[in-house]
């Protein structure tokens, strides 16, 4: 399963759950406007911001949490293929990265099956009257099936 920031989960437990991509390590930095956080092997949740955000969004608590979400990092591996291509790998699940394009690609690991991939994410700024004109920005994001 793959999330998004945009696709947030939001499951409530007794104070006995972990957020996605919290545990110590479980968030790899990939550029400075994407990061890629380890749920869990089968789950990767996707944070995108823009640069001037990115500080102030990995700061905040995930609103992706589960009570099943390992307290410690799960096993995954990170490896460049060459200047422009990123790879994360799971058990299960392998991200592959457009460092031009920040476009990334899922595989299933053990078939080698293209799961799903974005083509297409935007930040258009604006301003929030609600927040009293605070500099915003409207989210657009595209997904292969």
């Amino acid at each position: 399963m793959i999330l998004s920031c945009a696709q947030a989960l939001l499951a409530f437990s007794a104070g006995r759950s972990a957020g996605c991509g919290t545990a110590a390590g479980s968030l790899v930095e990939v550029s400075p406007t994407l990061a890629i956080g380890v749920c869990e092997e089968g789950i990767l949740r996707v944070v995108r911001a823009p640069s001037d955000a990115k500080a102030a969004l990995l700061a905040r608590e995930s609103l992706m949490v589960d009570p099943t979400f390992p307290s410690t990092a799960p096993r995954y591996t990170v490896t460049r293929e060459g200047p422009a291509t990123t790879v994360m790998t799971t058990s299960t699940l392998k991200a592959t990265i457009d460092m031009a394009s920040e476009h990334i690609t899922f595989y299933d690991v053990a078939s080698g099956t293209k799961l799903t991939a974005d083509f297409a994410h935007r930040f258009v700024p604006t301003t929030d009257p609600a927040l009293g004109n605070a500099s915003s920005y409207v989210l657009s994001q595209s997904w292969q099936l």
